[in-house]
């Protein structure tokens, strides 16, 4: 990426930029200007765009987003040059993604009816028992709803 590309993003990302470590680190950009998240969708490679329009008297809003290990790679070229409360979340989620536990965990038979018990007591949430199990918060809720070929 050429050094001005590299600016442009971290001003984009520093203003209308957002930085999440749900299942995994992402870095998503939001904004009714089309052109300008498609020139960061190529800069952050060629992500996909979505486009919405929750009320027709609105403009349509464009996002565009990465996960995984290329949103870290994006968080480690921008992180020199953002501010101070963005640099802070960025080392945050760095730092996160660094101690989390690498691969797919399975779960078991006990797992599953372990998650369903604690879940329907209403003792803890979806995204508590996905930290707790290592998985993504989506696996948990196929778990609890008895969706997917594995949890029916």
């Amino acid at each position: 990426m050429k050094k001005s590309d590299l600016y442009w993003l971290a001003g984009l990302l520093e203003g209308e930029g957002s930085f999440s470590k749900l299942d995994s680190p992402g870095v998503r950009i939001s904004m009714t200007d089309q052109d300008v998240v498609v020139r960061a969708s190529k800069l952050m490679g060629n992500s996909k765009i979505y486009r919405r329009c929750a009320n027709p008297l609105w403009q349509a809003t464009w996002t565009t987003y990465v996960y995984g290990d290329r949103a870290i790679e994006i968080m480690k070229l921008i992180f020199p040059i953002m501010g101070e409360r963005r640099s802070a979340r960025i080392r945050e989620i760095l730092d996160w993604a660094r101690a989390r536990p690498r691969g797919r965990r399975v779960l078991n038979d006990d797992d599953v009816a372990t998650i369903r018990l604690r879940y329907s007591d209403g003792q803890v949430s979806q995204r508590k028992l996905a930290k707790e199990y290592h998985v993504g918060q989506n696996t948990i809720s196929k778990v609890v709803n008895h969706k997917g070929r594995c949890y029916a």
